[in-house]
C-alpha cells in the first residue's frame, strides 16, 4: 500500500486463493484501515479464503457514516 497526495492511497487486493495475483485500486484514504497482522498471516486468510478473518479484524473500528 502507497499514500499518494491528496488524500489517496494504492491498495492490492490480492486474489483468493492465489495471493499474488489480484487488482490494484486507488481509494481514499479515509476508506482504508491498517489491520495488526503480519503479511504472512494476511497471505494466509486469503489462502483459506477469508477463514479466520474474524480475528484479524477484532480492532478495527467500522465505519458508522451513511452510504453515499
Amino acid at each position: 500500500m502507497e499514500e499518494l497526495p491528496g488524500g489517496w492511497r494504492v491498495v492490492f487486493l490480492p486474489a483468493s486463493p492465489t495471493p499474488m495475483s489480484g487488482n490494484v485500486f486507488y481509494v481514499e484514504a479515509a476508506r482504508v484501515r491498517a489491520l495488526d497482522i503480519t503479511m504472512r498471516e494476511a497471505m494466509q486468510l486469503v489462502k483459506r479464503l477469508g477463514t479466520g478473518s474474524a480475528s484479524a479484524l477484532q480492532t478495527v473500528q467500522p465505519d458508522t457514516g451513511s452510504a453515499a
